[in-house]
């Protein structure tokens, strides 16, 4: 099978730029949040919880990642396509988490 020729070549770049920009936001977005916040409050924060209860909390964190993955992989199953879990679970990681912030 040929390949068309795309009528303008830079346009396979547009993809790569616009995933580059949208990082730079998120950065930015980021950035302006913590900006009340010095690293050390944020440690200090974090090293102020119980150890049990950051554990639990990265194991349900963990439990609802692999079901929902587990879902999404239960649809490619049921249309009888082939794709590699990791591929599944990447981009329900990237998708899903993305849903939050609209």
């Amino acid at each position: 099978m040929s390949r068309k020729k795309l009528r303008y070549p830079a346009a396979r770049y547009l993809p790569l730029f616009v995933g580059i920009v949208l990082a730079a936001i998120a950065v930015g977005a980021i950035v302006h949040q913590l900006q009340d916040y010095s690293y050390q409050d944020i440690v200090n924060s974090l090293r102020s919880l119980p150890a049990a209860q950051v554990r639990q909390a990265i194991a349900c964190t963990g439990l609802g990642y692999l079901a929902m993955t587990g879902y999404d992989t239960l649809g490619f199953v049921h249309l009888r396509q082939r794709l590699a879990y990791g591929k599944i679970a990447l981009t329900a990681f990237i998708t899903h988490g993305s849903l939050i912030f609209k």
